[in-house]
């Protein structure tokens, strides 16, 4: 079964951002096959959920941390900071942030893959 290779090294926390997520999702999964509700398919589509969320999120936020970490002119700095700044003070902004950091929006896509 595919759903196997989702319990194998560093399956439960994918560079560090994903455990309470992941582990929630599949929480939920085995708890319905347990109690016989769902079918093992629940579990293949479990690991597709947390594949494909989980790859975008780690590219997404690897590439934003790259460009954060590389940049060298000030002026991109700055700005960048100000944003980060408007974030922190538009309490509709700031949890949009929150919602896309902490992988919440990732969980409400994963909850649309069949």
């Amino acid at each position: 079964m595919r759903w196997a290779s989702s319990f194998g090294p560093g399956s439960f926390a994918t560079a560090g951002q994903d455990s309470s997520p992941s582990s929630t999702n599949l929480a939920e999964k085995l708890a319905r096959v347990w109690r016989g509700e769902t079918g093992e398919a629940e579990l293949d589509r479990y690991d597709r959920q947390r594949r494909q969320i989980n790859t975008e999120y780690v590219q997404t936020m690897t590439i934003q941390n790259k460009r954060t970490i590389e940049e060298r002119d000030p002026e991109v700095r700055r700005r960048r900071h100000d944003e980060m700044r408007r974030t922190a003070e538009d309490p509709g902004r700031a949890r949009a942030y929150l919602l896309q950091t902490w992988m919440i929006e990732s969980v409400r896509k994963a909850a649309r893959i069949p």
